[in-house]
């Protein structure tokens, strides 16, 4: 429903309080994360299904995104909140992401509704309808604003992953029969290995407890096996078109992810080149938003890229070039990498000090553990490991490992790049 811009995480100063973490797998395989803050005003969870943007079916883009629409709105017409609990959902290229914010004296009925959301099996052919104009006006304002990475990431699954000429990002949606939206959502929640990840006050044994009772018949499935990233059929430059207003450049390149450390690297060296492409003076001048990151490519490869989105007149060859560019600059960047990747395994193994935090934000004080948490299972997902070795994953992350990574796989014969244009 939302786009949110998860950050790098930095060193936060360490509680003398020492909130704790908890991790449990049910019997059903659902993994179970949670942080006990005593001092929290409230408990927040988030549910992940690896249901992303990058595994939509052919000529299905962004039914994953109208699955979490549609999951929430059968049960919750309208609003972003219920007596007290607010809720939302989210959906990127990673995972499907649902959530709840409860007051401590909800926090019970929090977790049920999770558990009404994922129950649905049946849908409704006005409620489609809301969410269609719903998506179609998050859609209008992203790529107004030139944000448009969301969607390009929809569209190269099309083009990329399915060899479609066109990307029918906004037109699958707006196509979509309630049939369709039905048998995707059978399929996919069927096949999901969920991960739970919950803040707050009340104590971590209650809620897996709460989550075994609500979740527990909820078949989690273990996730599919990684595997090489697969090379494009159609050549190291594709060029396509999409439906929506604005032109888009993804460069990438597939990168080993056979074991955590790779697959940390990966993200190291993402960081490492969305840095870069933040910093291009020569991008910025030219009105291109550019983002960087490390996404699964479908649920089974992964690949180091950075997302352009260009204003109306822009040379797409210029920011070839530009980018061309930056993944030069990156072997440079190896050997100081040691700070960066100190910050990542330090991020996710101390608790932080909400107290500070919370004065920072100010009136959005509420949001301080759930940022915090949010940001830990997105470094989860994406480094495929739980919690507590995440921090493991970046410590094997050596200078050289980088060099490496850089050398093998980052560079020219390695490169692709997707052009997407407005087109029929």
């Amino acid at each position: 429903m939302r786009s949110i811009a998860i950050v790098l995480m930095v060193c936060l100063p360490v509680s003398a309080q020492q909130p704790g973490w908890s991790h449990d797998v049910l019997e059903s395989g659902t993994d179970v994360t949670v942080l006990q803050v005593p001092d929290a005003s409230m408990q927040t969870t988030f549910v992940f299904l690896p249901i992303g943007l990058t595994a939509d079916a052919p000529h299905r883009a962004q039914f994953s995104h109208l699955l979490e629409h549609m999951l929430i709105r059968m049960r919750d017409a309208d609003g972003l909140e219920e007596n007290g609990i607010r809720f939302n959902g989210e959906t990127t290229a990673l995972a499907l992401r649902l959530e709840t914010m409860a007051p401590a004296e909800q926090w019970r009925r929090s977790i049920a509704k999770h558990a009404a959301w994922l129950a649905v099996r049946e849908f409704d052919e006005d409620v489609l309808a809301v969410e269609k104009g719903r998506i179609a006006g998050e859609e209008a304002s992203t790529v107004s604003r030139g944000y448009t990475h969301k969607w390009a990431f929809a569209g190269w699954n099309q083009i990329v992953n399915h060899g479609l000429e066109h990307a029918a990002v906004h037109g699958d949606v707006a196509s979509a029969e309630i049939e369709q939206v039905a048998a995707f959502a059978r399929s996919a929640l069927r096949r999901s290995h969920l991960r739970v990840f919950s803040v707050g006050p009340v104590e971590p044994e209650k809620v897996v407890a709460a989550v075994r009772d609500e979740l527990g018949g909820f078949a989690s499935p273990a996730r599919e096996p990684l595997a090489a990233a697969a090379e494009p059929a159609r050549g190291a430059v594709i060029e396509a078109t999409w439906d929506l207003d604005r032109t888009h450049l993804l460069q990438w390149y597939g990168v080993p992810c056979g074991s955590a450390a790779d697959r940390a690297a990966a993200w190291v060296a993402a960081n490492q080149l969305n840095m870069l492409a933040q910093g291009e003076a020569r991008l910025r001048r030219l009105g291109a938003v550019a983002l960087a990151s490390a996404d699964y490519q479908g649920t089974h490869s992964l690949a180091v890229g950075v997302s352009v989105s260009l204003p109306e007149g822009v040379d797409v060859d210029e920011v070839r070039d530009i980018l061309v560019s930056l993944e030069g600059r990156l072997p440079g960047l190896a050997a100081g990498s040691t700070l960066l990747i100190r910050q990542l395994a330090a991020a996710t193994e101390k608790i932080p000090d909400f107290a500070p935090l919370r004065l920072r934000l100010g009136a959005r004080a509420r949001f301080a553990e759930a940022n915090v948490v949010l940001q830990t299972a997105y470094q989860a997902i994406r480094v495929r490991v739980p919690r507590s070795e995440i921090a493991t994953a970046y410590r094997a992350v050596s200078a050289e490992k980088l060099a490496a990574l850089y050398r093998d796989h980052v560079n020219a014969a390695k490169r692709r790049t997707l052009v997407l244009r407005r087109g029929e």
